[in-house]
């Protein structure tokens, strides 16, 4: 499967946030729709053709300096962690980055899926660990 720029239409996105730049410019994007930002499947989500499928690798090449999502499920509305997500990332992205603070934000509320892209740089994700625990992981571009 091809990488298509409306393959967001195609998942149910319950939120999408833009960060912006004091000077208006996109800086980065949350988009809060289960998978949309997986790359390689590092966890072994899937099976067949949908574990090679990678389209966190076509929204790096869509020019946003950093991604925000998940790379398998995201949280579910009626949990109430979505809203404690955004406000945990919110109260910390200044000290945390915002790479940082979704990755925080989402391990505090055990929403392991979360994921982050850093355009020409890096894929973080929760790696699944010995007896279900899970540690930040980090790979490089040059390594997808």
């Amino acid at each position: 499967m091809v990488f298509q720029p409306d393959a967001l239409a195609q998942v149910h996105c319950r939120l999408c946030i833009l960060l912006l730049h004091p000077l208006g410019r996109i800086e980065g994007a949350i988009i809060a729709g289960c998978a949309v930002l997986d790359i390689n499947d590092y966890n072994g989500h899937y099976e067949g053709d949908e574990h090679n499928f990678s389209p966190g690798k076509g929204w790096e090449q869509t020019g946003t300096a950093v991604l925000l999502g998940y790379n398998w499920y995201a949280p579910l509305d009626d949990t109430g962690k979505p809203v404690q997500i955004v406000l945990s990332w919110k109260a910390n992205r200044g000290t945390l980055g915002d790479v940082g603070a979704w990755m925080k934000a989402n391990a505090d509320n055990n929403a392991w899926n979360a994921c982050a892209i850093i355009k020409d740089s890096r894929y973080l994700y929760h790696k699944k660990g010995f007896l279900g625990r899970h540690k930040l992981a980090t790979m490089n571009k040059e390594d997808w």
